[in-house]
């Protein structure tokens, strides 16, 4: 009977920590598995090769590039550049149609024009890139790094 015991008890802590590991498990699954996107948002970009039919080469261009990093498939809606000090957002065109980014999915590019950006100069330290997925979250790129030459005039 004492044998019936002792084999309940290790078959209880047995399960113990095997729930315990299990739940620990599913936790870190569920934030590694959480979608995660990356924006990258560049300035002062020359068309070179193909480039040169879709775009004027002699213009100066701006790049946002969007990667999905994350485990889960994403659909964002629409992408625009927020100018703080301003209540203005800039839609860019291209990122209206809305796009669909999986695991391992190339990024995809999108032409910014420069044109017009001279009376954002004093606030181009804080331009950032966003993206809204179809669950209306936010994602934001980090501003440009490297002062643009509309904002030197």
């Amino acid at each position: 009977m004492e044998s019936i015991n002792i084999l309940s008890f290790f078959a209880g802590i047995i399960g113990t920590i095997t729930g315990t590991c299990g739940l620990i498990l599913s936790i870190l699954n569920y934030t590694r598995d959480k979608p995660n996107i990356q924006i990258t948002l560049k300035w002062d970009m020359l068309p070179y090769g193909l480039a040169t039919t879709l775009f004027d080469e002699n213009k100066l261009w701006g790049v946002v590039s969007i990667t999905n990093v994350g485990r889960r498939p994403i659909f964002f809606s629409h992408l625009h550049l927020k100018v703080p000090g301003t209540s203005e957002y800039l839609l860019i065109s291209d990122g209206i149609s809305g796009e669909k980014l999986l695991e391992g999915d190339p990024p995809k590019t999108y032409p910014v024009t420069q044109e017009g950006l001279e009376k954002y100069a004093d606030h181009w330290d804080k331009i950032k890139a966003v993206v809204i997925d179809s669950t209306g979250k936010k994602y934001y790129s980090l501003p440009a790094q490297k002062k643009p030459s509309w904002a030197q005039k």
